[in-house]
């Protein structure tokens, strides 16, 4: 019994160490240059051409964060509502995103330059809670 314990025992250590190299690698590390932004017309310049870029856009109605990805991607969070809102406006947007995508150079400007347009191709919660809220803007 004592020769499986050590057949074993040394079978489990050849496995460990047989993966605790890492492989080495020659090539350069290559990162993700974001854009950051100034302007709406930068990041939609940027997203539209499925760039990396980023925008905080204060509004009348808040702060919005835009961020564009290479996969002709758009993410659109709430960060924080003006001081005017209610706590149950707050509750339901601040916070909330939603992913939007789009063909290149296909961008829908709404989405960057409208709290509740441009979001036929988007999924999340902001957009969840945008839905809740219109039916209530139109009545």
């Amino acid at each position: 019994m004592t020769g499986w314990i050590g057949l074993f025992a040394t079978m489990i250590v050849a496995m460990l160490l047989s993966g605790c190299t890492s492989p080495t690698r020659n090539e350069t590390q290559t990162s993700v240059t974001i854009s950051q932004c100034d302007t709406k017309d930068c990041f939609i310049s940027a997203a539209s051409a499925c760039s990396a870029a980023s925008l905080t856009a204060k509004e009348d109605y808040g702060t919005v964060s835009f961020v564009s990805y290479a996969n002709c991607t758009v993410t659109k969070t709430i960060v924080k509502l003006g001081d005017n809102e209610t706590q149950q406006m707050r509750a339901l947007l601040e916070g909330k995103s939603m992913t939007c995508w789009h063909d290149e150079g296909g961008l829908d400007s709404d989405l960057v330059n409208t709290p509740i347009f441009g979001m036929e191709n988007c999924t999340g919660a902001l957009r969840d809670s945008i839905e809740l809220l219109v039916p209530l803007a139109i009545d």
